[in-house]
């Protein structure tokens, strides 16, 4: 099936990557671990697939996330998150932030889809505070999650229509809204600090500075 297939591309393409990392090591042991991660989840995979109830899987990891969203704002504090999404990102106190924001943020892709299905629509308004959880620890990783995984929800989900042509005039309109739309986001205050690690990142990857 197309999830045990994706699964071990990915994880190829991670232990082929140690040809060209700056660590190779590292390549070969993020291989490892998607394969494991793989391995475990499977078993779950195996029984929503056999009950034809995907759907209350990918929402029992979107109601997780949430969660832990709303443990987090109620450990830090509102105010505390605000401000370090302005200044210096959350500290690693009870797990690490960049877990809980990629939680945050795969919570905000399953609710996308929802939204799309026109389907939990409430729901939505906790993607607010996700959203506030993913700039307050400023997690790079979150973000690319985030803004690849919704191009990639609209994407999946466009695919379903008929009309290559009206797929690809969708495709180039919501792309053109989405980046108005980052523009304008990350010109906000609380949005400062996650852009200036991002674009420590795309120096980086230029060879114009180091992240």
């Amino acid at each position: 099936d197309a999830y045990h297939v994706f699964g071990v591309l990915f994880a190829a393409f991670a232990a082929i990557s140690s040809f060209w990392a700056i660590k190779a090591s590292d390549a070969l042991y993020k291989a490892s671990t998607l394969l494991q991660i793989l391995g475990c989840a499977s078993l779950m995979f195996m029984h929503y697939d056999r009950e034809n109830s995907m759907r209350r899987l990918y929402l029992a990891v979107m109601w997780s996330g949430y969660f832990v969203t709303m443990y987090s704002i109620a450990f830090y504090g509102m105010d505390t998150m605000l401000a370090s999404a302005q200044d210096i990102r959350l500290e690693n106190e009870f797990t690490n932030i960049n877990s809980i924001a990629m939680a945050a943020a795969l919570s905000c892709m399953f609710q996308l889809h929802e939204l799309m299905q026109k389907k939990s629509i409430w729901s939505s308004v906790f993607m607010i505070p996700a959203v506030i959880l993913i700039t307050a620890t400023q997690s790079r990783k979150a973000l690319i999650l985030l803004l690849t995984g919704v191009v990639g929800v609209y994407i999946l989900n466009s695919a379903k229509e008929k009309g290559t042509a009206k797929k690809i005039l969708k495709l180039v309109f919501y792309g053109i809204i989405l980046l108005l739309g980052l523009r304008l986001l990350f010109q906000l205050p609380i949005f400062s600090g996650s852009l200036e690690r991002m674009t420590q990142l795309l120096n980086f990857w230029t060879d114009n500075g180091k992240a």
